[in-house]
Protein backbone atom coordinates (compact mmCIF):
# COMPACT_ATOMS: atom_id res chain seq x y z
CA UNK A 1 0.00 0.00 0.00
CA UNK A 2 1.44 3.40 -0.97
CA UNK A 3 2.32 5.78 1.83
CA UNK A 4 0.43 9.01 2.34
CA UNK A 5 3.47 11.10 1.37
CA UNK A 6 3.82 9.23 -1.95
CA UNK A 7 0.13 9.76 -2.69
CA UNK A 8 0.56 13.49 -1.97
CA UNK A 9 3.64 13.68 -4.21
CA UNK A 10 1.77 12.06 -7.10
CA UNK A 11 -1.15 14.43 -6.58
CA UNK A 12 1.20 17.44 -6.61
CA UNK A 13 2.83 16.19 -9.82
CA UNK A 14 -0.61 15.69 -11.39
CA UNK A 15 -1.59 19.27 -10.56
CA UNK A 16 1.57 20.54 -12.23
CA UNK A 17 1.06 18.30 -15.27
CA UNK A 18 -2.48 19.63 -15.74
CA UNK A 19 -0.99 23.09 -16.37
CA UNK A 20 1.82 21.79 -18.59
CA UNK A 21 2.20 22.48 -22.29
CA UNK A 22 5.35 20.34 -22.38
CA UNK A 23 7.44 18.17 -20.06
CA UNK A 24 11.18 17.82 -20.64
CA UNK A 25 13.09 14.84 -19.22
CA UNK A 26 16.77 15.56 -18.51
CA UNK A 27 19.54 13.72 -16.74
CA UNK A 28 21.33 15.98 -14.29
CA UNK A 29 23.88 13.57 -12.76
CA UNK A 30 27.15 15.44 -12.23
CA UNK A 31 25.74 18.95 -11.77
CA UNK A 32 26.44 20.57 -8.43
CA UNK A 33 23.81 22.37 -6.36
CA UNK A 34 24.79 25.88 -7.50
CA UNK A 35 24.47 24.91 -11.17
CA UNK A 36 21.11 23.23 -10.61
CA UNK A 37 19.92 26.34 -8.76
CA UNK A 38 21.05 28.55 -11.66
CA UNK A 39 19.27 26.26 -14.13
CA UNK A 40 16.05 26.31 -12.09
CA UNK A 41 16.17 30.10 -11.99
CA UNK A 42 16.69 30.36 -15.76
CA UNK A 43 13.85 27.92 -16.41
CA UNK A 44 11.54 29.87 -14.10
CA UNK A 45 12.36 33.01 -16.09
CA UNK A 46 11.25 31.26 -19.29
CA UNK A 47 7.92 30.17 -17.80
CA UNK A 48 8.83 26.68 -16.64
CA UNK A 49 9.47 24.78 -13.47
CA UNK A 50 12.11 22.12 -12.85
CA UNK A 51 11.31 19.27 -10.46
CA UNK A 52 13.24 16.25 -9.31
CA UNK A 53 10.89 13.38 -8.51
CA UNK A 54 11.12 9.64 -8.24
CA UNK A 55 10.74 8.15 -11.70
CA UNK A 56 7.98 5.78 -10.63
CA UNK A 57 5.95 8.62 -9.11
CA UNK A 58 6.28 10.69 -12.29
CA UNK A 59 5.28 7.67 -14.36
CA UNK A 60 2.17 7.15 -12.22
CA UNK A 61 1.26 10.85 -12.48
CA UNK A 62 1.71 10.84 -16.28
CA UNK A 63 -0.47 7.74 -16.65
CA UNK A 64 -3.17 9.20 -14.39
CA UNK A 65 -3.20 12.34 -16.55
CA UNK A 66 -3.44 10.18 -19.72
CA UNK A 67 -0.14 11.52 -21.00
CA UNK A 68 2.38 9.41 -22.91
CA UNK A 69 5.24 8.01 -20.82
CA UNK A 70 8.68 8.27 -22.45
CA UNK A 71 11.03 5.32 -21.91
CA UNK A 72 13.62 7.69 -20.42
CA UNK A 73 11.33 8.32 -17.42
CA UNK A 74 12.10 4.80 -16.24
CA UNK A 75 15.90 5.06 -16.07
CA UNK A 76 18.49 7.21 -14.36
CA UNK A 77 18.20 10.24 -12.11
CA UNK A 78 15.87 12.58 -13.96
CA UNK A 79 14.87 16.20 -13.65
CA UNK A 80 11.44 16.97 -15.05
CA UNK A 81 10.92 20.44 -16.44
CA UNK A 82 7.32 21.48 -16.89
CA UNK A 83 6.77 24.24 -19.44
CA UNK A 84 3.73 26.44 -19.00
CA UNK A 85 3.26 28.53 -22.12
CA UNK A 86 6.13 28.77 -24.59
CA UNK A 87 7.68 25.29 -24.70
CA UNK A 88 10.30 26.44 -27.22
CA UNK A 89 11.59 29.11 -24.81
CA UNK A 90 12.02 26.55 -22.03
CA UNK A 91 13.70 24.10 -24.44
CA UNK A 92 16.07 26.88 -25.49
CA UNK A 93 17.05 27.59 -21.87
CA UNK A 94 17.77 23.91 -21.22
CA UNK A 95 19.73 23.51 -24.47
CA UNK A 96 21.78 26.67 -23.94
CA UNK A 97 22.55 25.73 -20.34
CA UNK A 98 23.73 22.24 -21.37
CA UNK A 99 26.06 23.80 -23.98
CA UNK A 100 27.86 26.00 -21.45
CA UNK A 101 31.30 24.90 -20.32
CA UNK A 102 31.04 22.75 -17.22
CA UNK A 103 27.37 21.92 -17.74
CA UNK A 104 27.84 19.03 -20.16
CA UNK A 105 26.42 16.70 -17.50
CA UNK A 106 22.92 18.02 -18.24
CA UNK A 107 21.56 15.73 -20.95
CA UNK A 108 18.21 16.24 -22.66
CA UNK A 109 16.67 12.78 -22.97
CA UNK A 110 13.13 13.25 -24.29
CA UNK A 111 10.08 15.45 -23.95
CA UNK A 112 6.32 15.27 -24.03
CA UNK A 113 4.63 17.90 -26.17
CA UNK A 114 0.88 17.49 -26.30
CA UNK A 115 0.24 13.82 -27.01
CA UNK A 116 3.63 13.26 -28.63
CA UNK A 117 6.96 12.08 -27.31
CA UNK A 118 9.89 14.04 -28.75
CA UNK A 119 13.39 12.62 -29.05
CA UNK A 120 16.42 14.60 -27.89
CA UNK A 121 17.05 15.72 -31.50
CA UNK A 122 13.46 16.92 -31.83
CA UNK A 123 13.79 18.86 -28.57
CA UNK A 124 16.93 20.55 -29.92
CA UNK A 125 15.00 21.41 -33.12
CA UNK A 126 12.21 22.87 -30.97
CA UNK A 127 14.81 24.97 -29.13
CA UNK A 128 16.05 26.33 -32.48
CA UNK A 129 12.62 27.77 -33.29
CA UNK A 130 12.22 31.52 -32.88
CA UNK A 131 9.98 32.76 -30.08
CA UNK A 132 6.21 32.75 -30.47
CA UNK A 133 6.17 36.52 -30.88
CA UNK A 134 8.76 36.40 -33.69
CA UNK A 135 6.83 33.66 -35.48
CA UNK A 136 3.60 35.66 -35.24
CA UNK A 137 5.38 38.77 -36.52
CA UNK A 138 6.62 36.80 -39.54
CA UNK A 139 3.02 36.07 -40.54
Amino acid sequence: MPSQSRIQQVELLREKLQEADAVFVCEYRGLNVSKITALRSAIRGAGGEMNVAKNTLMEIALRQESMPVPDSVKTGPNAFTIAKGDAAAVAKVIRDFSREKGNEALVIKEAILGDHILSADQVRALADLPSREVLLAQL
